[in-house]
């Protein structure tokens, strides 16, 4: 195909590896993404925190919320965002947030 944007993507070291074919007795890299074409190793410090929101969806199941519920509080507020967690078995953002509501009664 003739892809006529180039794309940079952040990749860890250990997401670039896990892209790569699983055997290769090859001298030379083969990438599972046909369109790949070159890497660059930037030295960054990245800050990673180990928590992770009690509550977590799949893109689609949060932008088919988003399409039922426009008016929740849960969506005009921002309560629920993309996060950077990987689920086994699963390829695709992962947004994830906490829904406190309280109810005072007198």
């Amino acid at each position: 195909p003739n892809i006529k944007e180039w794309a940079w993507l952040n990749k860890s070291s250990e997401q670039f590896v896990d892209d790569l074919p699983e055997h290769s007795f090859s001298r030379n890299i083969t990438h599972k993404d046909p369109h790949y074409y070159a890497h660059n190793k930037v030295n960054r410090t990245v800050v990673e925190t180990n928590s992770t929101p009690p509550i977590l969806m799949t893109k689609e199941v949060f932008l088919g919320f988003k399409q039922q519920r426009p008016e929740s509080d849960i969506v005009k507020n921002g309560w629920f965002s993309k996060k950077l967690v990987r689920v086994a078995e699963h390829q695709g953002d992962i947004y994830g947030g906490d829904v406190v509501k309280t109810v005072f009664t007198e």
